[in-house]
């Protein structure tokens, strides 16, 4: 009797486990060799997102906003990219990642204000190196949009 009950908290906290949990690790780890279809794949698995840990419901959104970026779904990416944001991610590099691309999109948009408020934000957390040279394409992309006075 002990070892049935046992056994059944134990699937069940695999199973909460899941539903908190998802498949969102396992997506995010494919998303950074750009292995878009798994990737795909593995969320398309959640059925309900809104069911996840905070953690774990920022990284769905943004690897869900890399893939909408892949696929040139702007207006879905930038939503999921600012969900992520709001959320809050664990490393200053992920922040910077995605304060960094919606610097961009803002770009595209037109928005310069907000694009400066973007790249300032990036400029001002912890990333790794690699960054650098994007935040310095993404400040003469601002520059070259400045209009003429």
């Amino acid at each position: 009797m002990t070892i049935t009950y046992l056994l059944l908290g134990t699937i069940c906290l695999i199973v909460w486990g899941y539903f908190k949990n998802g498949t969102v690790y396992l997506a995010f780890q494919e998303l950074k060799k750009e292995n878009y279809e798994k990737v795909e794949n593995l969320l398309a698995k959640i059925r309900r997102p809104e069911l996840l840990k905070k953690s774990q419901k920022s990284y769905f959104h943004f690897t869900k906003g890399f893939i909408d970026l892949n696929k040139q779904n702007f207006d879905s990416a930038y939503e999921n990219l600012k969900s992520a944001l709001s959320l809050g991610l664990r490393t200053q590099n992920d922040t910077s990642i995605v304060t960094l691309n919606l610097a961009a999109m803002e770009i595209e948009r037109k928005n310069l204000e907000e694009a400066r408020n973007y790249l300032k934000q990036t400029k001002g957390l912890k990333h790794k190196l690699i960054l650098k040279s994007e935040i310095e394409r993404i400040e003469s992309e601002i520059d070259a949009a400045q209009p003429m006075p």
